[in-house]
């Protein structure tokens, strides 16, 4: 990603322009992707079949929508074909992703082995399945909206377990690390606390974000300046990264215990698809 363009690096070192003309725009929806315009990337993410998607923020509004990169060099639009609002609401799950608007500014973005496409709306997630259309899968719902959460990162490891990582949009507060299973479970596993020198789910996580599978059962993540690794034994390790003074007080709980008892919720919740995980406690604050 580059401005309003998609480029690519090839095995010689030779950079290319995919789409984008270089100038920000919603002109060119559907056809050659070499004369279309494209708005402020959030997300790329490859299909089976070597389909590039990608998530963007279209001016003059602002609204959101999934479009694809064929092989071919075609681009095709998936989801979110209104752009006339400028502060849209979550609509249309059960129907045609193509219908559907968004809340949040840009979706992230992770396909699972059968295809199907997971993407983050503000405080939710939903899922394209093949046949095109969008579902809730689940939602980040706080008893009260006292501290504003925001999903910044999401990813799926080889087993289909979908990784969350519930930042905040005001300095201070909490964050979370959440994993969701098929059957529809959640398992938090850091975040949360405000404490150092604490377990992880004690500890606190500043916005934990870029989260990716280790192939293990762990998962590294940036936080926010810090790459972290939460090992499968349920240890928050920090690989690299300087912390300023500001947020050496945030990022707390390296080589602690991940695994402590979530003692919020104790009860599974819905299956998957139209799953409403909400409900989870208020994000503490760091006094």
């Amino acid at each position: 990603m580059d401005g309003p363009r998609i480029r690519r690096i090839d095995s010689r070192g030779i950079i290319t322009t995919v789409i984008g003309t270089g100038i920000y725009g919603s002109l060119g929806v559907d056809g050659p992707a070499t004369s279309a315009q494209i708005g402020q990337i959030k997300s790329l993410a490859f299909d089976q079949h070597g389909n590039l998607y990608f998530s963007e923020y279209v001016p003059p509004n602002y609204a959101n929508r999934i479009r694809r990169l064929t092989p071919d060099g075609d681009v095709e639009l998936v989801a979110g074909a209104d752009l006339s609002c400028q502060s849209c609401s979550a609509t249309g799950d059960g129907g045609p992703a193509i219908q559907a608007t968004f809340n949040g500014s840009g979706q992230i973005l992770a396909f699972d082995n059968s295809g199907n496409l997971y993407l983050s709306d503000a405080t939710r997630v939903r899922v394209i399945t093949p046949d095109g259309n969008i579902h809730a899968f689940a939602a980040y719902e706080p008893a009260t909206s006292t501290y504003g959460s925001y999903i910044y990162g999401l990813t799926i490891d080889a087993a289909g377990f979908l990784y969350v990582a519930v930042g905040n949009l005001f300095p201070g507060n909490s964050a979370w690390i959440l994993r969701i299973s098929q059957d529809g479970k959640i398992t938090p596993l850091a975040g949360g606390g405000k404490g150092q020198d604490v377990p992880a789910l004690q500890a606190f996580l500043n916005r934990p974000s870029n989260i990716y599978p280790d192939g293990n059962g762990g998962v590294l993540f940036s936080d926010p300046d810090r790459l972290r690794h939460l090992t499968p034994d349920g240890n928050i390790v920090t690989l690299a990264g300087g912390t300023p003074q500001i947020c050496a007080r945030r990022n707390s709980g390296d080589r602690r215990m991940a695994g402590q008892p979530f003692r919020h919720r104790s009860q599974p919740f819905e299956p998957a698809l139209h799953l409403r995980a909400g409900n989870l406690p208020d994000p503490p604050r760091r006094e």
